[in-house]
């Protein structure tokens, strides 16, 4: 007689805390740098492979929506969602590099970017954190997706990993259509020659 064995199921607390302490690690192993996005100023890159279905980490920032804010002051790091949306727009933040070197990034222009020299490894800001640095990518490109509600990850703006990620790959995910013409804005790809590279 064969018997099986059940396994035990994880309570919601248990799955909340091994998606809080993926989110840790992932923090530790993405580097920032020029993004593939050749109008884009950083990119996220993971710098080692990460596995489908791991939360990466939360867009994090204050409670606000898109529609909230004053015309005038309008951020493109804002992403709605439940509860309120979240804006990572961060003016005191600042991107410490592998060297222990402190910059200020803000309004960089991608060619700015381009002359980084060496990788960032944390933003240092007190409301927001490095997910401000994933860009759009539409579905081509996409290895990661956001969950703005609270019941899977136990917070809203969770973002993870929707397919095998590779060591080195820029983290995508997309903003949605309705965040782009918002804005009167179109999307851009990342090039070929990161298209070339990642086929191999």
């Amino acid at each position: 007689m064969v018997t099986t064995m059940k396994v035990k199921k994880k309570s919601t607390k248990q799955r909340h805390q091994a998606h809080a302490a993926s989110a840790r690690h992932v923090a530790t192993i993405v580097r920032i740098r020029k993004s593939t996005v050749k109008p884009a100023g950083g990119g996220a890159f993971t710098t080692e492979p990460i596995q489908q279905g791991s939360l990466l980490g939360f867009y994090a920032g204050g409670r606000c929506s898109y529609e909230q804010l004053p015309v005038g002051e309008r951020r493109n790091y804002v992403m709605d969602g439940e509860a309120g949306g979240r804006d990572a727009y961060d003016p005191e933040g600042r991107l410490k590099l592998a060297s222990g070197k402190i910059v200020n990034v803000h309004g960089w222009q991608p060619e700015q970017w381009e002359s980084l020299e060496e990788d960032g490894i944390e933003w240092i800001g007190g409301r927001a954190c490095w997910t401000r640095f994933i860009n759009h990518g539409t579905s081509a490109f996409l290895n990661a997706s956001i969950c703005t509600t609270i019941e899977r990850f136990g917070r809203s703006h969770a973002i993870y990993a929707n397919r095998d990620i590779l060591a080195g790959e820029e983290l995508f995910f997309s903003y949605g259509k309705a965040w782009w013409k918002s804005r009167g804005l179109q999307p851009a790809d990342p090039s070929r020659d990161y298209i070339l590279c990642s086929r191999g």
